[in-house]
């Protein structure tokens, strides 16, 4: 990767913003051109951007440009240039589409798959001609991408996101720090996709067993106030409960984990949730539902717990049984430790395999991609039901995020396309839009009881014939 290497994303806290803050500056830091194009979409006045400092350190590594630089640089790109960019900032997707129409060149683009949000399948979609290389932060998205396109599972890989923490020999790593158990939340206090109102549930569960516990949340968001209201209801005696909000670098979360003997992730849906990673890569235990890349990356009962989502007083069970036998938990964060490694998520290996992605990729021959991205756009505004079936086939039920892409669809503003009248096009993705969302909650209903509900019953009667030796 001797050219140019653009990365994606905003001057934010996040996963997908953390992955590319460290990849620029890993990148940068190994000598290659590397460029950080802010999208903008996050400004300083708020609480999720990053700190002057660590704007400076990015900068020192990988230059920050705006959008409009980078589409003022675009009449000087090469067909060796890379451009890294998470598949959800469509916006931009836009935009490289009318600067590659009108330059007629195009560098070598690597799309990343970082969610299970239907608009990732939709964008990679409509941009597929453009995309040089697929690339999905979970096993369950990778293999998702190949059913969508089966024309293109050359390009399409499974690349687990790197752990920007590591415990350095130097680290003081605590077990029952202040005498207590300390158990960890880390993440946006959003609950319709963290599941944070979970956390009172498990709270209250442990206080009657009036155990003596110190629980950290580390993050801000829009239901942090309820949270807060839903914790101080419980009138605590016995269990702590600390807020932090400032903690927006890897490097200040990590201070909270060397203080961690348990972390929680209680999502209802993730990518491959990063804190995961750093949780293994500090010997904290995470106990986390089955969500995206979990039950791949965590051993149940060795390195972790995985539960099915909602699951509640199984976690509480499960942090009491931790707390009563300080050698269990001794060997489990041993383990914690043992799995990253093995796992190899690191920075260096990462890039070596970006490496070999961008030498086995194929130059984009802008005119021909031009052509079919058109080409989809066209199809998708002319037939909204027939598009959807296709990012969404039979077999596949990407339940996340659906509602919310119908209503950005809806939301969106209509294109001229040429021989079709805008309001009868209006008027017809007014029916499609009411037919599938009527068809998605039908297929949501039957995943939850085939997917979700069957296999823990399953489980029970298995049990249950054990226990009867039949």
């Amino acid at each position: 990767m001797n050219n140019r290497i653009f990365i994606v994303s905003n001057l934010s806290m996040g996963g997908v913003e953390s992955f590319s803050y460290y990849l620029a500056k890993s990148l940068g830091s190994k000598g290659h051109n590397t460029f950080s194009i802010n999208l903008g979409n996050v400004n300083p006045a708020d609480e999720r951007y990053l700190d002057s400092i660590s704007i400076s350190s990015l900068n020192e590594k990988s230059k920050i440009i705006s959008r409009s630089t980078f589409s003022d640089m675009f009449s000087d790109i090469s067909p060796n240039d890379l451009l890294i960019i998470p598949m959800y900032a469509r916006p931009f997707l836009e935009e490289l589409h009318q600067l590659v129409k009108k330059y007629k060149v195009s560098p070598i683009v690597f799309g990343y798959l970082h969610g299970m949000g239907t608009y990732y399948y939709d964008n990679f979609k409509e941009f597929e001609p453009l995309i040089s290389k697929f690339i999905s932060v979970s096993q369950l998205g990778c293999l998702e991408l190949k059913t969508i396109f089966p024309k293109r599972i050359e390009d399409i890989s499974f690349l687990a996101c790197p752990s920007a923490i590591n415990l350095n020999e130097s680290d003081d790593k605590l077990v029952f720090s202040e005498d207590k158990l300390n158990i960890t939340f880390i993440g946006r206090t959003e609950d319709s996709i963290k599941g944070v109102f979970r956390l009172p549930q498990i709270i209250n569960e442990l206080q009657k067993k009036n155990i003596n516990v110190k629980f950290r949340i580390v993050g801000n968001g829009p239901d942090h106030q309820e949270l807060v209201e839903r914790i101080d209801k419980l009138n605590l005696r016995t269990i702590e409960v600390e807020y932090i909000l400032d903690a927006k670098t890897p490097e200040l979360v990590k201070k909270s984990l060397l203080k961690s003997d348990i972390l929680l992730l209680l999502s209802n849906y993730e990518g491959a949730p990063l804190v995961i990673y750093e949780a293994l890569s500090c010997g904290v235990i995470p106990l986390s539902y089955d969500v995206g890349n979990v039950a791949s990356t965590i051993q149940h009962g060795k390195s972790g717990m995985v539960y099915s989502i909602g699951e509640i007083s199984k976690v509480a069970t499960d942090i009491l049984q931790l707390n009563s036998n300080k050698n269990e938990l001794l060997e489990m964060s041993k383990n914690a430790l043992n799995r990253i490694t093995e796992l190899g998520y690191n920075y260096d290996s990462y890039i070596k395999h970006l490496n070999n992605l961008y030498i086995e990729s194929k130059k984009i021959n802008p005119k021909k991609a031009i052509e079919l991205v058109d080409r989809n756009t066209k199809l998708k505004h002319s037939n909204l039901n027939r598009w959807i079936k296709d990012i969404i086939p039979p077999g596949i039920i990407h339940k996340y995020y659906i509602s919310h892409y119908l209503q950005n669809i809806k939301k969106a503003p209509q294109l001229k396309i040429e021989g079709v009248n805008e309001n009868q096009l209006l008027d017809s993705m007014k029916i499609e839009l009411k037919e599938l969302k009527e068809k998605y909650s039908e297929l949501n209903e039957f995943h939850d009881s085939v997917y979700t509900k069957m296999p823990y019953l399953w489980l029970k009667l298995g049990s249950l014939l054990r226990k009867l030796n039949l």
